[in-house]
């Protein structure tokens, strides 16, 4: 029994000085840039609410402007089916009050076919090399 135990501590002991290969090098990693993030909403009507064919609706864009990267632009984009997205409103935002929650509204007519999907985009920049998004979509219903 005692032979059995030293046997198996030994292979045990082998499998283990077998298994600590040197790891290879990781190779080195270049950082391309920062980017700014910080707290970013778009508020669409809400599903029990369908937005209909050309129907106004609001969109709401709201935003904390971090005091440690202070923003300098937010962008709002709309993209309508498979078209490319189209700048529908942009604020310069330097002179907001920092740390603090801002909105913006901005009312907007639906596509007249029912069906369509309406995505919209908002694009944040700072000091920092990339700048922050953040995307929401509707459905045009049938009223």
């Amino acid at each position: 029994m005692k032979s059995k135990l030293i046997y198996t501590t030994l292979f045990a002991l082998t499998l283990a000085i077998a298994g600590c290969d040197e790891n290879e090098v990781m190779p080195s990693y270049e950082k391309v840039g920062t980017s700014t993030s910080t707290i970013v909403n778009i508020i669409l009507p809400p599903d029990d609410d369908p937005v209909t064919p050309l129907e106004l609706f609001p969109v709401t864009v709201t935003y904390v402007n971090p005091s440690v990267d202070p923003l300098q632009s937010v962008e709002l984009f709309m993209q309508i089916g498979a078209d490319d997205f189209v700048s529908v409103e942009s604020w310069n935002v330097t002179s907001e009050p920092k740390d603090q929650l801002i909105s913006h509204t901005v009312e907007l007519e639906a596509p007249e076919t029912i069906g369509t999907k309406v995505t919209f985009e908002v694009v944040l920049t700072s000091g920092k090399d990339y700048e922050q998004r953040k995307r929401a979509s509707l459905d045009v219903k049938a009223p």
